[in-house]
Protein backbone atom coordinates (compact mmCIF):
# COMPACT_ATOMS: atom_id res chain seq x y z
CA UNK A 1 0.00 0.00 0.00
CA UNK A 2 1.21 3.44 -0.81
CA UNK A 3 1.64 6.50 1.76
CA UNK A 4 1.19 9.74 0.87
CA UNK A 5 2.99 12.38 3.61
CA UNK A 6 1.78 16.01 2.63
CA UNK A 7 4.63 18.86 3.81
CA UNK A 8 3.21 22.28 4.65
CA UNK A 9 6.11 23.84 2.83
CA UNK A 10 6.44 21.14 -0.27
CA UNK A 11 5.26 18.73 -2.93
CA UNK A 12 3.57 14.75 -1.37
CA UNK A 13 5.57 12.26 -0.82
CA UNK A 14 4.25 8.55 -1.50
CA UNK A 15 6.41 6.28 0.03
CA UNK A 16 5.41 2.67 -0.69
CA UNK A 17 5.81 -0.07 1.88
CA UNK A 18 6.30 -3.81 1.23
CA UNK A 19 5.79 -6.74 3.50
CA UNK A 20 8.66 -8.66 4.57
CA UNK A 21 8.05 -11.25 6.30
CA UNK A 22 10.56 -13.15 9.00
CA UNK A 23 11.81 -16.51 9.04
CA UNK A 24 9.81 -17.28 12.01
CA UNK A 25 6.66 -16.09 10.11
CA UNK A 26 7.28 -18.01 6.94
CA UNK A 27 8.08 -21.08 9.31
CA UNK A 28 5.07 -20.45 11.03
CA UNK A 29 2.90 -20.27 7.59
CA UNK A 30 4.32 -23.23 6.64
CA UNK A 31 3.72 -25.53 9.72
CA UNK A 32 -0.13 -23.67 10.58
CA UNK A 33 -1.59 -22.16 7.02
CA UNK A 34 -5.39 -21.67 6.54
CA UNK A 35 -5.32 -25.12 4.95
CA UNK A 36 -4.53 -26.88 7.82
CA UNK A 37 -6.48 -25.25 9.68
CA UNK A 38 -9.79 -26.31 7.43
CA UNK A 39 -7.92 -29.60 7.50
CA UNK A 40 -7.90 -29.59 11.50
CA UNK A 41 -11.42 -28.73 11.45
CA UNK A 42 -12.87 -31.89 9.29
CA UNK A 43 -10.51 -34.31 11.32
CA UNK A 44 -12.84 -37.29 13.12
CA UNK A 45 -11.73 -40.28 14.81
CA UNK A 46 -11.72 -42.40 12.28
CA UNK A 47 -9.33 -40.21 9.58
CA UNK A 48 -7.13 -38.98 12.14
CA UNK A 49 -3.96 -40.79 10.32
CA UNK A 50 -5.03 -39.89 7.04
CA UNK A 51 -5.40 -35.89 8.03
CA UNK A 52 -2.29 -35.94 9.26
CA UNK A 53 -0.15 -37.62 6.63
CA UNK A 54 -1.98 -34.87 4.38
CA UNK A 55 -0.92 -32.01 6.90
CA UNK A 56 2.64 -33.02 6.77
CA UNK A 57 2.56 -33.16 2.69
CA UNK A 58 0.99 -29.89 2.77
CA UNK A 59 3.99 -28.60 5.39
CA UNK A 60 6.51 -30.08 3.02
CA UNK A 61 4.89 -28.65 -0.29
CA UNK A 62 4.27 -24.93 1.88
CA UNK A 63 8.21 -25.18 2.75
CA UNK A 64 8.75 -25.94 -1.11
CA UNK A 65 6.58 -22.46 -2.07
CA UNK A 66 8.14 -20.46 0.57
CA UNK A 67 11.79 -21.49 -0.15
CA UNK A 68 11.23 -20.84 -3.45
CA UNK A 69 9.45 -17.67 -3.22
CA UNK A 70 12.46 -16.70 -1.48
CA UNK A 71 15.04 -17.31 -3.85
CA UNK A 72 12.73 -15.52 -6.17
CA UNK A 73 12.75 -12.30 -4.27
CA UNK A 74 16.09 -12.45 -4.15
CA UNK A 75 17.38 -13.04 -7.02
CA UNK A 76 15.01 -9.98 -8.33
CA UNK A 77 16.62 -7.72 -5.77
CA UNK A 78 20.16 -8.79 -7.22
CA UNK A 79 18.38 -8.30 -10.42
CA UNK A 80 17.35 -4.75 -9.53
CA UNK A 81 20.57 -3.37 -8.13
CA UNK A 82 22.75 -4.60 -11.59
CA UNK A 83 20.11 -2.43 -13.54
CA UNK A 84 20.44 0.43 -11.29
CA UNK A 85 23.85 0.35 -11.16
CA UNK A 86 24.33 -0.03 -15.30
CA UNK A 87 21.85 3.11 -15.43
CA UNK A 88 23.92 5.01 -12.99
CA UNK A 89 27.69 4.15 -14.82
CA UNK A 90 26.05 4.76 -18.56
CA UNK A 91 23.12 7.63 -17.68
CA UNK A 92 24.10 9.27 -14.91
CA UNK A 93 27.65 9.69 -14.30
CA UNK A 94 28.56 10.65 -17.68
CA UNK A 95 26.09 13.97 -17.26
CA UNK A 96 27.52 14.67 -13.96
CA UNK A 97 31.22 14.38 -14.76
CA UNK A 98 31.54 16.00 -17.72
CA UNK A 99 34.95 16.99 -18.77
CA UNK A 100 35.53 20.38 -19.88
CA UNK A 101 38.19 22.39 -20.91
CA UNK A 102 39.71 24.85 -18.52
CA UNK A 103 40.10 28.10 -20.54
CA UNK A 104 41.18 30.13 -18.06
CA UNK A 105 43.04 33.76 -18.56
CA UNK A 106 45.74 34.76 -16.15
CA UNK A 107 46.20 38.01 -15.26
CA UNK A 108 49.09 40.40 -13.23
CA UNK A 109 48.47 41.63 -9.37
CA UNK A 110 48.58 45.11 -11.00
CA UNK A 111 45.47 45.29 -13.23
CA UNK A 112 43.66 44.17 -10.30
CA UNK A 113 41.37 47.09 -9.26
CA UNK A 114 40.28 46.75 -5.24
CA UNK A 115 36.88 47.15 -3.97
CA UNK A 116 38.52 49.56 -2.11
CA UNK A 117 39.85 51.97 -5.07
CA UNK A 118 36.56 51.79 -6.39
CA UNK A 119 35.48 55.05 -4.29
Amino acid sequence: SARSIEREDGPKIQRVEMWDPSQRELVLFQTYSPLHAMLWYIIQSNNWMIMCCIMAMTSFQLGIVVKSYSHLVKDRQIVDAEVLNEYQQRFVNPRLNVVKKDACVMTHEAEMIHYRDVR
